[in-house]
């Protein structure tokens, strides 16, 4: 994840001193990782929060990694009983075959 070093570097150009510069890099690292759908699900942000989730780098740094380690795969995922995934695909107790997406 070389863009969080990109921004220390930036951060070292723009303020005077090493100690200011970590600061901001620590708190720009840490608002990063809580928009970018790291620690808080995208789906649970609503209003002016979405917003953030859509211009934070990190959103697109992560979203990256998971489609270069998932791209072309095409094995069966078989939904659990009562999770997520299985209420998004529809499957309900009348059905009898295994709930597959």
């Amino acid at each position: 994840l070389a863009i969080y070093s990109y921004f220390g570097q930036a951060f070292m150009c723009l303020v005077p001193s090493m100690t200011t510069a970590q600061i901001l890099a620590s708190v720009f690292i840490g608002l990063n990782n809580f928009f970018s759908g790291l620690i808080v699900r995208p789906q649970f942000m609503t209003g002016f929060f979405q917003l953030t989730y859509w211009i934070t780098p990190g959103h697109y740094v992560y979203e990256g990694l998971v489609l270069a380690q998932y791209h072309a795969d095409q094995r069966i995922v078989i939904a659990e009983n009562n999770s997520d995934y299985y209420e998004y695909l529809g499957c309900g107790e009348n059905n009898i075959q295994q709930c597959n997406g």
